[in-house]
């Protein structure tokens, strides 16, 4: 197969980009929306044409509409992050666990635009359900963006979060040995050893799933491909790297985390998996092309670097 300087999704596949710096740029745009429409009329007649249809296709997927648009289930579909678990992960973040840190600073990371409108205007993140396609996939982002006004709201109480907030606590989970912190603060910081042959070594030999995870979605690398190009294609790599992740522990679950801000980048709202939306909107070639291919890379990540050519 064919070898390459980088490791890149084709065009198709750039709105499947979860990194941390595209998640930033979201919450940037989320934050215009606020500006835009906060104070603006519901959303609700844009959509009205196909509302029985949608209610059905809704229904169908074990969700309820609530009476204020929102999608509702036992389950509150969307991650969300309240704040006893907020209290309880900073108090373990100061005692010094560093996978807690580094949990810590993703909270904050997520959150840190959002704190940036004033309270008044935050709800204006809800419009991005202007940009949905049908009322289904409409009540599905709004509840997603529902989901982060939620959690943000819990975490320090909605005060403003300071940029240094974020990486010092990265910065603290690296040093204590975090290996997702470690690959998340060299790319931050444009550590030239970010994406190298020995960081890609050091991921897979320890199934570290999220430092995995951040790796296939923040870099370009001439070593991944020339360790692995024998099983993966150059133009699915991305894919192929992302979907392992999911294989080896990386929450990729329908609702999860991930798949709300996945939902809230790229407008790619689906009530399913990681993989269960790679593989819907793929072509049937292309499904088994990329089946074939996780398969082979899991299958040189177990035999480990002895194994490797």
């Amino acid at each position: 197969m064919k070898k390459t300087q980088l490791l890149r999704a084709p065009r198709a596949y750039d709105r499947f980009v979860v990194g941390v710096v595209a998640v930033v740029l979201c919450l940037l745009a989320l934050w215009w929306c606020a500006r835009q429409y906060s104070g603006a009329s519901s959303d609700s007649t844009k959509f009205a044409v196909n509302d029985k249809l949608n209610e059905n296709s809704l229904s169908q997927q074990g969700l309820t509409q609530r009476g204020d648009g929102h999608i509702a289930s036992a389950a509150r579909f969307w991650h969300r992050t309240g704040r006893l678990e907020f209290e309880n992960l900073q108090r373990r973040a100061e005692s010094g666990d560093a996978a807690s840190q580094r949990e810590l600073a993703w909270a904050y990371e997520r959150c840190r635009n959002i704190s940036l409108i004033a309270p008044e205007n935050r709800s204006g993140v809800l419009s991005i359900a202007r940009a949905m396609p049908n009322v289904a996939q409409a009540r599905v982002a709004r509840e997603a963006a529902q989901a982060l006004l939620d959690e943000c709201a819990t975490l320090d109480d909605g005060k403003v979060i300071p940029q240094d907030a974020i990486r010092l606590w990265l910065r603290q989970a690296a040093l204590g040995g975090d290996l997702e912190a470690q690959v998340r603060d060299k790319m931050y910081s444009s550590d030239p050893a970010f994406g190298d042959t020995a960081m890609w070594d050091r991921v897979i030999v320890q199934h570290d799933a999220g430092a995995l995870h951040t790796l296939a979605n923040a870099t370009g690398s001439e070593a991944f491909v020339e360790r692995f190009g024998h099983v993966v294609d150059e133009d699915v790599a991305f894919l192929v790297v992302g979907l392992a992740a999911c294989r080896l522990g990386h929450d990729c679950t329908a609702g999860s985390a991930m798949m709300r801000h996945l939902c809230l980048l790229s407008l790619q709202c689906g009530t399913g998996s990681y993989e269960e939306l790679i593989m819907e909107g793929a072509p049937p070639q292309m499904r088994e092309r990329l089946r074939l291919q996780v398969d082979g890379f899991m299958r040189e990540v177990e035999k480990g670097p002895e194994g490797w050519r």
